[in-house]
C-alpha cells in the first residue's frame, strides 16, 4: 500500500470521526453512553489529523504540539471502555471514580507540558539525541505504553460483555435481542488492530523491512473509527425502546445488589433484606407455575422479568429471588424450560407432522434458529430432527 493512499485513508477517517462526533453528540446523546462514543470519535479524529500532519511534514514530529497531541491517544482505551461500560450498565450519570481512567493521559500531558516553555530548537535537538532507526526513543516508548493501555481496556470490555451476557439470563428470556454481539465484534477488531500495531513496533525495533510506515495499523485505525461510529450509532439505538430499556435497568439493579467477593462472582443477587418470607415465596412460586401452565406467557418471545412480574402482581426483585433461591434457576432457564417442553410435545404431535421444526420453535417463543438449536441440544443431548426421528417418525425439517 503506497504512502499516499495511507495518508488519504487517514485524512478521510479523521474527517469521518469529526463528523460523527458532532452528529452523535447533537442528535443521539439521549443514550448517555453515546456521549463517550462522541468523545471517542473526536479524540480519534484529532489523533488521525495529527498523524496526517506528521506524515506530510516530517519536521512536525519534532514539534512540542505533536508531543502534546499524541497524548490524546491515551484516551482511546478509557473512552472505548466507558462507552461499553455505560452501555451495559445503562447508567445516566457519570461516576466520580471513573475520572481515574483518564489518569495516564493526565500524567503524560503533565510530563510534556513544561516543554512549552522551551524554544522549539532545543526540544527538537533533545528528541534527535536519542534515536532508534530514525525515530525518537520517546515515541517508541509511548507506542508501547499506548498498546499496553488500550489492550488492557479491550480485555476489560470483553470481560464485562461476558458478565453482561450471563446477567441477561436473570431478566430476559431471549438473549439475541440485546446480547450486543456487534460490540463484541468491534472489540475483537480493536484487539486485532492493537496486536498488529504491537507486532509492527516489535518489527521496527528489530529493524526488519516490513511496513516501515505502519500502513496496516494506520488503515485499520480508519476502519475502526468508521465501524465503531456507525455500529454504535445505529445498533445501540434500540436500547431506548421502552421494553428493552426496562430490562437493561432491571439488569443494572440486579448487578448492584450483588454481594462483594465470592457471592458476586457466583452471580447470586443480594436478597437478605427483601423481606420476602418463605411462605410468601412458596405462594409466588406456586402462582408462577400455575400462570405458566394455564396462560403460557412463555409463548411470547419478548417475555421479560418485568413483564412476567406484572402478570403476577409482584416486584421484579421478588420474582428474581423466588426463581434464584427457591426455584434454583435463572429467569432465562426457567422460561426456556417451558418452551422446551412445549416444543418436545409438538414435535411428536401427529397434528403438526407436516410443519417444519423452526415454525414449531418460533410458535413456542424462541426467536432464532441458532439459539433454539443450542438450547435444545443442551437440554436433550440431541438435535431437534434427531429427537423427532427417535419417536420413529420422519417429519419435515
Amino acid at each position: 500500500m503506497s504512502e499516499q493512499i495511507v495518508n488519504i485513508i487517514i485524512l478521510i477517517a479523521g474527517v469521518q470521526g469529526l463528523f460523527l462526533a458532532i452528529f452523535i453528540f447533537h442528535r443521539f446523546r439521549e443514550l448517555y453512553a453515546n456521549r463517550f462514543l462522541a468523545g471517542l470519535m473526536l479524540v480519534a479524529a484529532l489523533v488521525l489529523f495529527n498523524l496526517y500532519l506528521g506524515e506530510q511534514w516530517p519536521g512536525y514530529r519534532l514539534n512540542v504540539l505533536n508531543l502534546l497531541t499524541i497524548g490524546l491517544a491515551l484516551l482511546i482505551g478509557p473512552l472505548q471502555f466507558l462507552y461499553a461500560r455505560y452501555l451495559i450498565l445503562y447508567r445516566h450519570q457519570f461516576r466520580r471514580r471513573d475520572w481515574l481512567h483518564f489518569l495516564p493521559f493526565v500524567i503524560y500531558e503533565l510530563s510534556v507540558l513544561p516543554l512549552l516553555f522551551h524554544s522549539p530548537e532545543p526540544v527538537a535537538v533533545s528528541l534527535q539525541t536519542y534515536m532508534l532507526h530514525g525515530l525518537p526513543i520517546w515515541y517508541i516508548l509511548f507506542n508501547w505504553a499506548l498498546v499496553l493501555v488500550c489492550l488492557s481496556y479491550c480485555l476489560l470490555i470483553l470481560y464485562h460483555l461476558h458478565a453482561f451476557r450471563q446477567g441477561l439470563k436473570k431478566v430476559v428470556s431471549s438473549l439475541d435481542a440485546i446480547r450486543l454481539r456487534w460490540l463484541h465484534n468491534i472489540t475483537y477488531l480493536s484487539v486485532a488492530a492493537w496486536m498488529i500495531f504491537l507486532i509492527q513496533n516489535l518489527v521496527f525495533i528489530l529493524n526488519l523491512e516490513f511496513d516501515p510506515g505502519f500502513a496496516i495499523s494506520s488503515s485499520l485505525s480508519g476502519l475502526f473509527i468508521y465501524l465503531l461510529g456507525y455500529w454504535g450509532l445505529f445498533k445501540s439505538d434500540y436500547l431506548l425502546q421502552p421494553g428493552v430499556a426496562r430490562s437493561m435497568e432491571q439488569l443494572a439493579l440486579v448487578k448492584e445488589r450483588h454481594h462483594p467477593g465470592s457471592d458476586a462472582d457466583k452471580g447470586a443477587p443480594r436478597y437478605e433484606k427483601s423481606g420476602l418470607s418463605p411462605q410468601k415465596a412458596d405462594q409466588i412460586l406456586s402462582d408462577l407455575k400455575t400462570l405458566m401452565q394455564e396462560q403460557k406467557p412463555y409463548l411470547d418471545s419478548e417475555l421479560t422479568l418485568n413483564r412476567l412480574a406484572e402478570q403476577l402482581d409482584v416486584s421484579p426483585h421478588n420474582l428474581s429471588e423466588v426463581l434464584n433461591i427457591h426455584g434454583q434457576s435463572t429467569f432465562f432457564d426457567f422460561v426456556n424450560q417451558y418452551r422446551m417442553d412445549h416444543v418436545k410435545r409438538e414435535l411428536i404431535n401427529p397434528e403438526r407432522k407436516h410443519e417444519k421444526i423452526l415454525a414449531i420453535a418460533l410458535d413456542a417463543g424462541f426467536n432464532s434458529k441458532t439459539s433454539f438449536n443450542m438450547i435444545f441440544k443442551k437440554h436433550t443431548g440431541m438435535t431437534p430432527s434427531e429427537y423427532r426421528q427417535s419417536a420413529g417418525i420422519h417429519y419435515p425439517l
